[in-house]
Formats: structure tokens, sequence, C-alpha cells
């Protein structure tokens, strides 16, 4: 994942039982370890500004900042319990983190994904837009309007620009 300033590069490196979350200056030198975490769908998001990265695991989303302190769990709400998480995405303003999120155990009917808006500060979410075939498509937020209010979706079968609030616009 590339910073919004294209100076530094997040990625993820397996080491035995773990998975390092890294960064490193696109300019060379060091990378510095950011994060560890079990392995599991790893999704990785900047923050607008650059200072924060958010990471999925199997234990929910955090944020940590790319000097690899302060690192925070996000609160989520308890019916995401079980979820997968991927293809994280910042809104422009970074209030809000765009979450494709898969919910069941795989057997007919079960399985769910869907585009989430998850509120950073509070935890509260808002769906904004529910994969027709979850089996098959993972909706992935692509990109922002330059006002932050509509986003770009792919993975869905066909595109869908989704306001804020959800609802899908147009395909």
């Amino acid at each position: 994942m590339l910073s919004p300033d294209a100076q530094l590069v997040a990625y993820t490196r397996r080491l035995g039982g773990t998975v390092e979350i890294r960064a490193a200056r696109l300019s060379g030198g060091s990378d510095r370890l950011l994060a560890r975490t079990t392995p599991f769908d790893i999704a990785l998001a900047f923050s607008p500004d650059g200072a924060r990265l958010a990471y999925s695991s199997s234990a929910g989303i955090d944020t940590v900042t790319v000097g690899g302190t302060d690192r925070r769990r996000l609160r989520l709400p308890a019916a995401w319990r079980g979820s997968r998480y991927s293809h994280l995405a910042f809104e422009p303003g970074g209030r809000r983190l765009l979450v494709s999120r898969t919910v069941g155990d795989g057997r007919a009917g079960t399985l769910r994904n869907e585009l989430d808006a998850l509120d950073v500060a509070t935890g509260s979410a808002t769906t904004l837009f529910r994969s027709p075939n979850p089996y098959d498509i993972q909706a992935r937020p692509v990109s922002f309007t330059p006002d932050g209010t509509q986003v770009a979706v792919d993975g869905t079968g066909a595109f869908e620009s989704c306001r804020r609030r959800g609802a899908p616009t147009a395909r």
C-alpha cells in the first residue's frame, strides 16, 4: 500500500507463525516494524494525511502511526463479531474507514459481503452496498469524489457509485 504522499510503502511479511506489518521509505533506507499479527486476510490503508495505517486481522481492525507507536483497536459493532475484513479505505476527511466485510460460514445462503463505512471515533457503522452474490463478488472501495460524498465500488459485477449514506447511485 502506497502512502498518500508516495513517500512510504506499507507491506506484510510472513515470518514463522506471525505476519509483520512494515513500512519503508521509497527513497531507500531501512524499513520499520509497525505491528505483528497472526496470519489472516490482512488489508492495509493509510489515513488521508499519511500519519496512520489501518490494518485488519483476525482480532479486528487496528490503526498504528507510521512510526510504529500509538496502536489503537477500533471499536466495531457487536454484530460484526466473526466477520472477515478486507479492502480498507479511508474517506478523504479521515473520519470514516470503508471496510469490505464478509460474514457467514460459507454454507448455501449464509455468506454475506457488504461495504460498510465505520466511524473511526465512535465505532458506528453504515452499510453502503450489499453484494448481490457474495460467493463470487466482494465489494471493494476504489476511489472517492473530491468532496468525498461518493465512492466508486469495484468487485460488484458492475460499477457502482455509492453516496456516503448508502444506496447505490449509478451502474
